[in-house]
């Protein structure tokens, strides 16, 4: 049967349970395929195709298969990886979870390319989630150790972060906790049990006193505005950032204000939260004050137990959509190693590393990044931490080439592994 696809499918079947047809849709590029997966409903199926002489007749487009209600013999995954990544290296690295590496070239420049698909329909034992290099979002790894802290098969690094401390800048949420607020109001990445979520990001929080309602403009964040209202949560650490003149720091536990400081950083115990604010902002509020306090993340990521961040869009709403300017990234434009996350229509997780800064791969600009998420099936797609930064880790070791052999020390990293206690049941 080599060459051919089979695929049978009963008409009423198709009307009944509308079912996804890929009809001749891949685009070629650069000496490899990559297939659309648009949806179609009452449509004619070609039954044994000869895909040799298909692409001679058609050298923009391949046949794939009906993805469900199949009754004769149906493509296997690994073919139609294949056949999506044509020329490229596919590695199988356990149910779901596939590798493929692949040269291109864009404008007479060569780049290598690490892609891992990730597709949770196929095993829903999968895990995705940010990890934290340490214990504290203050502390720095490689990822190969934050991969096997959290026995992971693969991952990739994460946030942007404070190259001196590891802090993260910009959102991270693992587990419901949140690890780091918004920064300029990236984009994020809400990761949930079957499906995903993009959008800008932005905190909503207030303080309520007796006498008014003060705002909170971050949680678990550097400052970056003298005026901004901060908490700090027992998840950013065991203490409090330095308070900086003009300013206090207020501990309160379980609605009563119980320590206040005006010069030192003050501790954060599990049941405690910080509030560090202008003096003025905060004049009203006294020891043994009782008050309450909320926050939460913006309406499209709520109720996502992981969200991480990144910028600028790549891909929203399945067009080419790069906003370097309004997330203020203007300083990371130009050919580099580059990081980026996207998902399909049929919720499969792309995740990708270019190699740059090297002759046998340049980097890559984020619009021509942005056209390769797109091509590789992204609805919405989002640019990482680049640079050094750039690393994937697949099944103990390093698979792209930075600059830093195993890569350098990251902040955070998305990982993939299995959940073995749902696996076992």
């Amino acid at each position: 049967m080599d060459g051919v696809l089979k695929i049978g499918i009963q008409n009423e079947k198709i009307a009944a349970y509308s079912l996804l047809v890929v009809l001749m849709a891949a685009v070629s590029s650069g000496g490899y395929m990559f297939l659309n997966l648009p949806s179609f409903a009452n449509q004619t199926v070609i039954a044994n195709l000869t895909i040799d002489n298909y692409e001679k007749e058609h050298s923009d487009a391949l046949f794939s298969y009906a993805k469900k209600e199949v009754k004769k013999e149906t493509v296997s995954l690994s073919k139609v990886l294949q056949l999506k990544y044509k020329s490229a290296k596919v590695t199988h690295v356990a149910k779901g979870i596939d590798h493929i590496q692949f040269k291109k070239i864009i404008n007479s420049k060569p780049i290598k390319v690490n892609v891992l698909e990730i597709n949770r329909d196929l095993n829903p034992d999968i895990k995705l989630a940010p990890v934290l290099a340490g214990s504290t979002p203050h502390s720095k790894a490689t990822i190969s150790r934050i991969a096997n802290k959290s026995h992971a098969v693969a991952a990739i690094n994460g946030t942007y972060f404070k190259p001196n401390t590891g802090t993260p800048l910009g959102m991270l949420v693992i587990d419901n906790k949140v690890i780091s607020g918004p920064v300029y109001n990236r984009v994020a990445m809400g990761i949930g049990d079957n499906d995903f979520v993009m959008s800008r990001t932005d905190i909503q929080g207030k303080i309520i006193t007796k006498e008014k309602n003060i705002r909170i403009n971050n949680v678990n964040q550097p400052r970056m505005l003298s005026s901004d209202v901060l908490i700090y949560t027992s998840d950013w650490g065991r203490m409090s950032p330095a308070v900086k003149a003009g300013h206090r720091a207020i501990k309160v536990i379980n609605g009563v204000v119980v320590e206040i400081s005006d010069l030192n950083p003050v501790s954060i115990s599990s049941n405690s939260v910080i509030i560090d604010a202008p003096k003025t902002t905060v004049s009203n509020i006294n020891l043994g004050d009782k008050l309450a306090y909320e926050f939460s993340v913006n309406e499209k990521l709520k109720g996502y137990e992981n969200v991480i961040s990144g910028g600028p869009y790549l891909v929203k709403n399945g067009n080419v959509f790069v906003d370097v300017n309004e997330q203020k990234l203007t300083a990371i434009g130009g050919r580099n190693p580059r990081t980026a996350i996207g998902y399909t229509e049929d919720k499969r997780l792309i995740m990708v590393t270019i190699d740059g800064r090297e002759e046998t791969s340049v980097g890559i600009t984020l619009t021509d990044l942005a056209i390769l998420m797109k091509s590789l099936g992204c609805v919405n797609a989002m640019n990482l931490d680049g640079g050094g930064s750039t690393v994937m880790y697949v099944n103990g070791k390093v698979v792209n080439s930075p600059a830093v052999k195993g890569g350098i020390q990251i902040s955070n990293a998305l990982t993939v592994s299995i959940n073995e206690k749902i696996a076992q049941k």
